[in-house]
């Protein structure tokens, strides 16, 4: 005889076959502890959920499955762990379990689906085994003790907004079997400094990293072809980016408010630069746009008043957005051919004629 969870009953197996289950009780939701016994295969969708007080539970080794929402809202719960036959940890197994400090997953783990942490706020750091290959979208956003994680090499991408909200999160090792950092993966890792993007990325989604404020400098891998739209917005103790020659477009926002940002390289590979890119990079002082760049679009470099320097390395004349440069002491580097097209082009020609810009051969 064995006995397992169904949703908010206690049921007694007698035999094997489901007809001899019968419900025993219905849980009262002030239960503190509980002690699942040996012999029971599985915990049921939704069997503790929203059990606030409960604050232990013993989970035997025979427990194979535990269902989605099995230990939802459990705000009291402190530590668990979870036994070795599992393989999987469902969505939002334990969603908003404010006050779990501790969990041990079993090295049988391949699996941990969306949502899974999410809103453990006290939970500050977690072992991922090795065998695991998948972590669903928001598995761990808004756990906001969260400090440090390692990704297994098994993972191949994360998932969309994962660690979300993450603000206690400083550093994160990724494997070089990363091929896709999802939208708002990091968004508001406002204490993340440091990160290695492997080689073995080929796509970012967009505002991935928006919020980031902390994070200093980031290379981006070689294998990635477009930065998009909104990636590094407010990030404003980045320093350092370096954009490699295989990226062609760069999307709208995608650097607005780096405001310790002082200077930007857009390499020659790049053909589209999206409006407000740059917008409100207070300290940028010099640009090196890239020959592919026919337009510099509405708000590309708005209020980046500072920029002193802007390199224009296409060899016909590129032309210039409303609103899209309000420095008012610039040097512009163009083909000494077009200089002369610069003056007298839409909204050049009135920062030149107002002394703002002075045009000067590359």
């Amino acid at each position: 005889m064995g006995l397992y969870l169904g949703e908010n009953k206690v049921f007694i197996r007698s035999d094997t076959s489901p007809e001899s289950e019968k419900a025993v009780k219905f849980f009262n939701r002030t239960l503190e502890s509980f002690d699942i016994a040996e012999g029971t295969t599985k915990i049921s969708a939704h069997s503790f959920q929203n059990f606030s007080n409960l604050t232990s539970i013993t989970i035997p080794n025979s427990v194979t499955s535990i269902g989605i929402q099995a230990f939802n809202g459990c705000t009291s719960l402190t530590s668990i762990t979870i036994p070795s036959g599992i393989t999987s940890i469902e969505t939002y197994t334990f969603y908003n379990c404010t006050n779990l400090v501790s969990v041990e997953l079993p090295n049988s783990l391949i699996s941990i689906g969306s949502y899974a942490f999410s809103y453990c706020s006290k939970l500050a750091s977690i072992t991922i085994p090795s065998g695991v290959t998948s972590i669903g979208n928001f598995a761990f956003s808004y756990c906001s003790k969260l400090a440090s994680i390692t990704i297994p090499s098994g993972i191949t991408s994360i998932g969309g907004s994962t660690f979300r909200e993450c603000s206690s999160l400083t550093s994160i090792e990724l494997p070089n079997t990363i091929t896709l950092i999802d939208s708002y993966a990091f968004y508001n890792c406002t204490s993340l400094t440091s990160i290695e993007l492997p080689s073995s990325i080929t796509s970012i989604g967009i505002q991935a990293f928006q919020g980031c404020s902390a994070l200093t400098s980031i290379t981006i891998p070689s294998g990635v072809t477009s930065i998009p739209n909104y990636i590094f917005q407010s990030c404003s103790a980045l320093t350092s980016v370096i954009i490699p020659n295989t990226v062609t477009s760069i999307g709208k926002y995608a650097f607005q408010g780096c405001t310790s940002l002082t200077s930007i390289t857009v390499p020659n590979s790049v053909t589209s630069l999206g409006s407000y890119a740059f917008r409100n990079c207070s300290n940028l002082v010099s640009a090196v746009i890239s020959s592919g760049v026919t337009s510099i679009k509405t708000y590309t470099f708005f209020n980046c008043n500072k920029l002193s320097s802007l390199t224009l390395q296409s060899t016909s004349l590129v032309s210039l957005g409303s609103s899209a440069l309000t420095a008012s002491n610039l040097n512009v580097y163009v083909p000494s051919s077009l200089i002369s097209s610069y003056q007298t082009a839409t909204n050049w020609s009135t920062l030149y004629n107002s002394g703002k810009v002075t045009f000067v051969a590359i």
